[in-house]
């Protein structure tokens, strides 16, 4: 697979990098954007551990373009860059980072685009079908009544080629299901002033932050490819695919203020002109808590028609893609 990678790049008329054929599905990771983050360029924004978008040669999600098939991915956010956690690695066979694009390809990606391949159901030589299940536990999660600490991923890809009087055709179908939970216990002090605190100067926090974060991230999608080749040479592609999330999010904070106030402290340890350790009275504490709900639904469903002629070659393409976001946040705050 590595030296198909270095023949695709070396027979490239293009400036762009490729992780192996074949490779993308079988790397230890959860969505297409982790698999992307082993290639040269590529830097991951991770959330609560995963990589949910990708930045191309140091510049903004906004400047990175994402293609299937060399059509264009739509985004739920109302940009150009794509949540790629909602989309499986295994329903990928190649992954290319393009950066000088051709005429024929499509244009807007000023960092570069990301070009994703379905698979060719005419390279399978006949019936296969792939099961490849992993399961995830969590001792920490034992301490969270609002998650589970047992996880699983799932996916299945049936395989089939077969001939016909005309030429032969080829099918692939793929289902992935994922339930990946996860808690995060965070703590930080947001910034600082310097005080003068029983009569010392000292650099104090002006507040302290204490957060629980829980999410169950749960995807269920499917991938279908169609594919025929006459006798005379004629192709014709159709591939679909299709996901589903479900991502509902528990956050809690507690925010003790007035830290930098210099009437609050009863006794202070300040070494080096940094406070060590304190007592102080009459504090501020904000308490509050977030329920957030976000579910994404995504298709892009695509046909490829090429043909050759003497001289000429014909190719007709045509493609639906849609994102649709649904997000609801609550937000409670006490105050004492």
């Amino acid at each position: 697979a590595l030296n198909d990678a270095l023949d695709y790049k070396r027979n490239s008329n293009q400036v762009l990098d490729a992780v192996p054929i074949g490779d993308l599905g079988e790397l230890p990771t959860i969505s297409i954007a982790d698999s992307l983050e082993f290639m040269p360029g590529v830097t991951g924004t991770r959330f609560r551990g995963n990589v949910d978008e990708i930045a191309l040669r140091g510049l903004p999600q906004l400047f990175t373009m994402s293609t299937v098939n060399g059509r264009e991915l739509t985004s739920g956010d109302g940009g150009r860059f794509v949540r790629y956690r909602i989309w499986p690695s295994n329903f990928f066979e190649r992954a290319s980072i393009l950066k000088s694009p051709l005429p024929d390809q499509v244009e807007g990606g000023i960092a570069g685009t990301i070009e994703l391949n379905t698979p060719s159901a005419l390279d399978y030589e006949g019936p296969t079908l792939s099961l490849d299940f992993r399961g995830q536990y969590s001792e920490f999660n034992k301490n969270n009544d609002l998650i589970d600490e047992t996880g699983m991923r799932m996916n299945a890809r049936l395989t089939k080629s077969f001939s016909t009087a005309n030429g032969e055709a080829g099918l692939v179908l793929g289902l992935d299901y994922m339930d990946n939970p996860i808690v995060i216990g965070q703590a930080w002090l947001p910034s600082y002033s310097k005080r003068t605190i029983l009569g010392e100067t000292a650099v104090v926090p002006n507040a302290a932050i204490f957060g629980n974060d829980t999410e169950d991230f749960e995807r269920v999608a499917g991938l279908g490819v169609f594919e025929w080749r006459s006798n005379e040479g004629t192709v014709l592609k159709i591939d679909a695919l299709l996901t589903g999330t479900e991502n509902p999010q528990h956050r809690t904070f507690l925010q003790i203020n007035n830290l930098n106030a210099p009437n609050r402290y009863v006794s202070a340890d300040i070494q080096g002109g940094a406070l060590q350790s304190g007592t102080l009275r009459n504090l501020l504490v904000l308490s509050r808590f977030e329920d957030l709900d976000r579910t994404d639904d995504a298709y892009m469903i695509g046909a490829n028609l090429k043909k050759s002629f003497d001289h000429w070659n014909l190719e007709l393409d045509g493609y639906m893609s849609q994102t649709e976001v649904d997000f609801q946040l609550m937000r409670p705050l006490f105050r004492t």
